[in-house]
């Protein structure tokens, strides 16, 4: 289940996994089933609470929100209030994870809401329960107004079965003036977000339901990104075997 950009892009080369995608703007969402890739597929809703909220649409597609962008914070650094200016305001009913009948057995959820990470996450511990991997992006400061921070978003993942297994990426940016060797988006030290993958608990996996696709999942990868592989295993062995193509849930 994909929402946000596309890290699991081997898995389905490999042709071991099929994608279910959200984008909420409809022109958006229109566009990218006409592409008509294989193994991929998106709904038209805004995944959240389930609560009608105000989405803010920014002039860089990829920074718009359920969340407002906290430009106070945002312009002490290089780069990033500029990208974050809300140029349009909708009006959607979100969908809880858990209430989206077309979500069945998720093994891998992939989150890049813009600071509503714990919105969506509290929606669906069905979704959860399924799920061996969640890949999150994660803010270490408040990038949207009241957003949930990396401690938060790592303590429901926990309470749900999950430890935290790396960063596949971590960034930030200098403070105003400062620019390193002309480069307005390299930073010194100030980390402000990061992706962080989490798979399900290795030391309890012989707590869960014999019958739950959790139990039945094991996702592996070495630490390169390029050499992702996701295996199926046998309730009645410790070898894995090549699996089938089972649903990944993107936001």
């Amino acid at each position: 289940m994909d929402l946000g950009a596309e890290v699991y892009d081997p898995l389905v080369k490999a042709g071991v996994a099929r994608v279910l995608g959200f984008e909420c703007v409809p022109a958006e969402c229109d566009r990218l089933n006409a592409m008509a890739r294989e193994s991929r597929a998106y709904l038209p809703y805004a995944i959240g609470d389930g609560t009608t909220r105000a989405f803010h649409e920014c002039n860089f597609p990829m920074t718009s929100s359920l969340l407002e962008p906290n430009s106070a914070l945002l312009d002490r650094f290089q780069n990033l209030e500029n990208l974050t200016q809300v140029v349009k305001k909708h009006t959607f009913a979100t969908k809880r994870l858990d209430d989206i009948p077309e979500i069945t057995g998720a093994d891998f959820l992939k989150l890049d809401v813009q600071g509503a990470e714990l919105d969506v996450l509290n929606g669906g511990d069905r979704v959860l329960a399924d799920a061996v991997v969640v890949h999150t992006e994660v803010e270490f400061v408040e990038m949207y107004k009241g957003q949930p921070l990396f401690a938060e978003v790592d303590q429901r993942l926990r309470r749900s079965g999950f430890v935290f297994h790396k960063f596949t990426g971590v960034a930030g940016r200098t403070f105003k003036p400062l620019i390193v060797n002309n480069d307005i988006n390299q930073c010194l030290s100030q980390m402000l977000w990061a992706d962080a993958v989490y798979v399900k608990d290795f030391m309890a996996l012989d707590r869960l339901p014999r019958n739950s696709s959790a139990w039945r999942s094991s996702c592996t990868w070495s630490t390169a990104p390029s050499t992702w592989r996701c295996r199926r295993c046998s309730p009645t062995t410790a070898n894995a075997r090549p699996g089938s193509r089972r649903p990944i849930c993107s936001d």
